[in-house]
C-alpha cells in the first residue's frame, strides 16, 4: 500500500485539475492521500475532500505560522474536526522557526497542546520542523514515552525531513517516519 501523508490537495492549484491529479495519484499506486490541515479552514476543507473521495483522508491542526493567536477555542475545533471518520491524525503541527509569524512561546504552547490531543485520540501526527530541530524532538521524544499502547508503533511522520542525520536517528528511534520532498534540495 503506497499512501501520500502530505498533499495539500485542497490548495488552489488543484482546482482545475484535482480529479486528474487523484487519477494519477491511483495510477502510480497510491491508494491512500492524506490532506493535513494549516488552520481551521483547510481543516474543514479536507475534511469536505475526503467526504468526497474514497482514497482521500484528512488531518486536523494547526501549523505552526498559523499559531499567533492560539487559544482554548482552536484546540476545540480541532478536536471537533478529529472525531469525524475521515480525520486519520493531527497535523500539520511543530515548530518553524524560519518564519517570524508567530512567537516561539505560542508555537510551543499549540505544538504540545495539539501532541496531548493526539495522544489523547490516538492518531498519529503530521510534523513540520523549519529549523527547529534542537526544539522539536526533545518535545516528540518526551510525548512518545507516554503514548497509548495504540500509537506506540504508528507515532506519525516528520514531513518534508531536511535536518542533519543525527536527528533522522532520533526521530526513526522513537517511531516516526521520515518524508522527503524539495527542502532537501535546500543549502
Amino acid at each position: 500500500m503506497l499512501i501520500d501523508t502530505h498533499c495539500h490537495l485542497n490548495f488552489d492549484g488543484y482546482d482545475a485539475d484535482r480529479e486528474a491529479v487523484l487519477q494519477r495519484a491511483a495510477d502510480a499506486g497510491v491508494t491512500r492521500i492524506i490532506i493535513p490541515s494549516v488552520d481551521l479552514v483547510t481543516g474543514q476543507e479536507g475534511i469536505d475532500l475526503a467526504e468526497r473521495y474514497a482514497g482521500v483522508f484528512a488531518a486536523a491542526g494547526l501549523h505552526p505560522n498559523s499559531t499567533a493567536n492560539f487559544t482554548d477555542a482552536d484546540l476545540e475545533a480541532i478536536t471537533a474536526q478529529a472525531a469525524h471518520a475521515k480525520v486519520v491524525a493531527i497535523g500539520e503541527i511543530g515548530l518553524d522557526y524560519h518564519w517570524d509569524d508567530s512567537p516561539k512561546a505560542l508555537q510551543h504552547r499549540a505544538f504540545e497542546a495539539q501532541l496531548a490531543l493526539a495522544a489523547k485520540l490516538e492518531l498519529p501526527v503530521i510534523i513540520h520542523n523549519r529549523e527547529a530541530s534542537d526544539d522539536v524532538l526533545p518535545i516528540l521524544e518526551a510525548w512518545s514515552a507516554t503514548l497509548p499502547p495504540a500509537l506506540k508503533e504508528r507515532h506519525g511522520v516528520l514531513h518534508s525531513f531536511s535536518a542533519p542525520p543525527s536527528i533522522a536517528e532520533r526521530a526513526l528511534a522513537i517511531n516516526f517516519y521520515l518524508g522527503f520532498t524539495g527542502p532537501v534540495t535546500f543549502k
